[in-house]
């Protein structure tokens, strides 16, 4: 950001824009702290569809630290596989904190990983289930080791698979900054 005067008032698009500029290096630095820390990562996508397990994969070695993702898409496979509780999405809804959040502390019992990220939410467009501005609404949910448990709510803009791809870029981007948190806390 630097280069930006200080009276210039930045919104959250251009910060978005900006950061899915920089995301396939974040990639990889990214892979680089997860094989080097021998951190093992795994996935559980709702609405980005298996999306941030495919950029996981592009890189080469990463069957040194991805254990794997699943789809949750129906509430049927969340509550199975994801260990969400019936009365979770009951209570909170299926597009919700709460739901994602247990899919990702869910996924992190299930399969003793170092970090998950889990992803919820509505691309669009409006349907008899959801109303056009509620549309872009995501919910990412990461559990570092069980120290740093993070669950963000976002209102993307664009068409579907644009709001998909920034909810992928997003959750690998926040990733790598909770990571790099975490070894810090550890230094």
């Amino acid at each position: 950001m630097q280069g930006r005067t200080i009276d210039k008032r930045l919104k959250f698009g251009d910060l978005l824009e900006e950061k899915l500029n920089a995301t396939e290096d974040d990639v990889i630095e990214l892979a680089s702290l997860l094989k080097v820390n021998k951190y093992t990562i795994a996935t559980v996508e709702s609405v980005t569809g298996g999306g941030i397990a495919r950029k996981l994969v592009e890189i080469p070695g990463c069957s040194d630290y991805f254990l794997g993702g699943f789809v949750a898409y129906h509430p049927r496979m969340k509550i199975q596989y994801a260990r969400v509780t019936p009365k979770t999405i009951s209570d909170y809804g299926l597009i919700s904190a709460p739901v994602t959040e247990e899919m990702a502390n869910g996924l992190r019992k299930m399969t003793s990983a170092d970090i998950t990220i889990a992803s919820n939410g509505i691309a669009g467009p409006k349907n008899d289930a959801f109303s056009a501005d509620q549309s872009g609404t995501i919910f990412l949910s990461w559990n570092i080791r069980d120290k740093i448990i993070k669950t963000k709510r976002f209102k993307l803009e664009g068409g579907r698979n644009e709001v998909i791809d920034k909810a992928v870029f997003v959750a690998l981007s926040m990733c790598l900054n909770y990571v790099k948190n975490d070894l810090r806390k550890d230094d």
